[in-house]
Order: structure tokens, then sequence, then C-alpha cells
């Protein structure tokens, strides 16, 4: 890491994948997923959580104020619920420890500055959320860093596929994460693997070593190996279905009416977002209806129906489980029974002294 200590004595946050989905649901920002992962972190250990709004801005070098507006909303959200009237003790719901692996953030990415290219500053929320994605696969054996696309890290983290990138950018500047280009590619474009520092994950490690007390270690370790292995499964199966969709559609690409009328839709669709006059809008929508038409001709007379086309008119990837598009999770949240048998009895991989919750030092 450069010139960056990494101090000897830290605490870390625990927060479960689901729980970024569920906070940018309900309209969370950055620090309001922060505080509800301390909160959570803390009772995942203790049962509750107890400390003070002071205390836990300190944690999160952020003001007392902040704190006790996201812990009012988690609380009137139903998140979080205070204990006996208090406003210290709290108690989170753990119903998804059972099947969920988990995102790690040491303590110091909040308050310790790092070394950019305009200069010395903290890092922000997204930056923390992302460091923190890729310190959890890097921590992983079987993965020792993230390959795959940054839609990805944007869907998991509950924020933009553009903010994912520039907190990327970001963090490869302070030399927290490392970039390298790996022979896969996506839609023509390469993939990259992410990794935490080497110095910052051998630190963490060593920190599991030193506090070998956690009851619930092989629990852990198995869910963050089953989270890796199902995300690495569904992901290559998304990035095989999609290359053979672009395979498969290039003719219909390269037609020229096909191209032309996708190109003016395309137009119109944004033209429609920013219009406000109701003739014009309706002209929009018949143009759109006349390209549609022509884009579904061209498509049949490649052999395409109308049902394999995306609302923009692109050829759809034929995806090998009907039920969750080869993502892994059904629309409701649930992991899809499409996962092979045999996958879910790999053996499971203690790393070092491996993953616990609580406090480390």
């Amino acid at each position: 890491m450069g010139a960056i200590a990494i101090p000897e004595n830290f605490t870390y946050t625990k927060r479960y994948y689901s729980h970024f989905a569920e906070m940018a649901k309900a309209g969370f920002a950055a620090l309001g997923k922060a505080v509800f992962g301390r909160i959570f972190g803390e009772c995942s250990w203790k049962q509750t959580c107890e400390e003070t709004y002071p205390e836990m801005a300190k944690v999160l070098n952020c003001s007392r104020s902040s704190v006790a507006r996201w812990v009012k909303r988690l609380n009137e959200k139903g998140l979080i619920k205070r204990l006996n009237g208090t406003r210290s003790e709290y108690k989170t719901d753990e119903s998804t420890k059972a099947s969920d692996g988990f995102i790690i953030t040491p303590s110091f990415f909040y308050t310790t500055e790092f070394t950019f290219k305009s200069g010395a500053r903290y890092l922000r929320q997204n930056e923390i959320d992302v460091a923190s994605y890729i310190l959890s696969w890097s921590l992983n054996p079987k993965t020792k860093g993230y390959k795959g696309s940054m839609g990805n890290i944007a869907r998991t983290l509950g924020i933009s596929t553009s903010t994912a990138s520039e907190a990327i950018e970001a963090l490869i500047e302070t030399e927290l994460i490392r970039r390298e280009e790996t022979p896969d590619v996506l839609n023509g474009a390469a993939i990259f693997k992410y990794t935490a520092d080497k110095d910052l994950v051998i630190a963490i490690r060593k920190a599991f070593r030193k506090n070998g007390k956690e009851e619930k270690l092989p629990e852990n370790v198995r869910q963050i190996n089953e989270k890796a292995e199902r995300e690495s499964y569904y992901s290559k199966l998304r990035a095989e279905a999609e290359r053979e969709a672009e395979k498969r559609s290039r003719p219909l690409r390269l037609d020229g009416k096909y191209a032309a009328a996708f190109r003016e839709r395309r137009k119109l669709d944004v033209a429609e977002n920013k219009e406000h006059d109701a003739g014009k809008l309706q002209e929009i929508k018949k143009r759109r209806e006349i390209l549609w038409n022509t884009i579904t001709d061209r498509a049949l007379a490649f052999g395409f129906s109308e049902t394999e086309l995306s609302e923009l008119g692109e050829v759809l990837p034929k995806y090998k489980c009907r039920k969750c598009s080869d993502m892994g999770t059904k629309p409701d949240g649930t992991y899809c029974d499409c996962y092979p048998e045999w996958r879910k009895r790999l053996k499971d991989i203690d790393f070092a002294a491996g993953v616990k919750s609580g406090q480390i030092g």
C-alpha cells in the first residue's frame, strides 16, 4: 500500500450481500449502508450493538448528526430495533446469515487518508464499498480476487455501473487494489481481474490468526466460499450466452435497414424522455412503432422472432435457466434450484484462520 500504514489494532464491519440490495431498494445512500453495517456487525457477535452516536461517528469518520439521521431511518424502516428506548442499544434481523456470504470493511478504510493523483483525502463511501468487495474476494483462496464485469459489482452493491467504474479508477490510484487483464473476453471487451493490495490481505489474515476464538468460523468460511462459487458459475454462464447471442445476431446487425431503424429508435428514446409537448410525444410514439415494425420484419427475415428481441430490438441471449436467466437468484430474491448439485458438495476451504465476525486485534 505504499506509504499507507496499516494500524495494528482495528475493527471491521460485516455486511451480508443481501443487505446492499435491501439498502438500495430502500433508497439509502452509502453512509446509510455503512451505519447499518456497523450496527449489524456488532450485533452478529454481541447480539446487540451498544455504540453511542459519537462512538459510531468516530469509527465511520462522519458527524454525529449524520449517524443519528440514518439510525432514525433504519429504525423507521424496521431494519433495526431500538431496545429499551435507549439510543445506544440495537438489534437487527440476522435471518440471512444461513444463506448469504458477507463483505468485510476494515475500520481504517473510513479513518485513513489515502494518496490520490490529486492529493491526499479520505475514501468516499462508494469507494469504501467497492474496495471492501474486492478485498473480500481477495481473501478467498479459491478466487484470490474478483474477475468479472463492472455491472456485476454495481448490481451487488446497489450502485450504478459508472459509479463502480469511477471508484475502481480512484482505488487503483491509491494502490489499494490492482487491475490485470485476463485472456477472457465479453462482448468484444477484455475481462479484468481486480485484487486487493497484497500487504493489506496479509495484514488482515494475520489479524484473523490472532483472534481464533470465533465459534462461527466454519459456517462463515462455508458461506463466503459458496457465494464465490455461485457468482463465478453464473457469471460464466451469462458471459457464454451473451457471446453466443452476439455471434448469432451479427448478420442482422450488419443489415442496413435494421441498423438504420435501430439507431433512429434509440435517438427517439432519448428525445421522448426530454419532450413534454403532448402532440410531439404522440408523433414520436407513432414513429417508434413504425421503426419497431421494421426491426421485427428484418429480424424475422434473419430467422429471429419478436419474442427473441429485447425492448430495444437487440437479440436476447438464450440463457440455460428460464427461471433466473442464469443470474442464480429468482425475482423474489431466493436462490434458484438450477445450481448443480455437485457444486454444492464442493469441499469447503479453510484459509488461514478464516473470516470471522466481531473485533480484530
